[in-house]
């Protein structure tokens, strides 16, 4: 009859064996297949990699034709209005018969029509000032310092300032300039004795 001594050696035998057998680490470890969680976890704590930022095209630099229109059309909203005096456009009443003007010296002082006069020179008064220059009439274009008045005063409606420009044609006697002015369609901006002081 076999003792319950004799059973108990082997049973401690085959329990430590298969204690043992857990505790070695397979070879698969060496091979990389056993490696699945350490991979997992470098993934996790490794930052992601942003996105390379698209590079700006051309396109997207230039200003589109609406914004330069905008950007143009705020500008002029933003420049004063031209202040202007007299007549728009040069035309006699018919029937009319008056001098051409003269052209006067500088320094000299001549009865002068301020036909028109602006705040600064537009193409309105460049225009008006070709007109008459075309019809043959001694006509002038300048700053409104080039004419001073020489006895009845600019009326204070009159544009000031560096950039004001008129039209002025001027004439050898108060008649003729009187004459000139009444025959207009539309009033002109002064009538009276004016020093020129920027003739050629």
């Amino acid at each position: 009859m076999i003792s319950t001594r004799q059973l108990f050696i082997p049973l401690v035998f085959v329990v430590s064996a298969a204690s043992f057998a857990m505790c070695t680490p397979t070879n698969n470890a060496s091979n990389g297949e056993g490696s699945s969680g350490a991979s997992t976890v470098a993934d996790a704590q490794a930052p992601e990699t942003p996105d390379a930022a698209p590079e700006a095209t051309e396109d997207a630099a230039a200003p589109s034709a609406e914004s330069v229109d905008a950007a143009v059309t705020a500008q002029a909203d933003a420049a004063p209005a031209v202040q202007w005096l007299g007549a728009r456009t040069f035309a006699l009443r018919p029937g009319a018969r008056v001098s051409r003007g003269t052209n006067p010296a500088h320094g000299s002082t001549a009865w002068t029509v301020v036909v028109a006069v602006a705040s600064r020179g537009t193409p309105e008064l460049q225009a008006l000032s070709a007109q008459l220059t075309r019809l043959r009439y001694a006509a002038a274009l300048g700053e409104i310092n080039c004419t001073q008045s020489a006895g009845e005063p600019y009326p204070a409606t009159f544009p000031s300032g560096g950039e004001a420009m008129m039209v002025s044609v001027s004439f050898r006697n108060e008649r003729e300039a009187r004459a000139f002015a009444a025959a207009l369609t539309e009033q002109p901006a002064w009538v009276g004795r004016a020093q020129i002081r920027c003739a050629d």
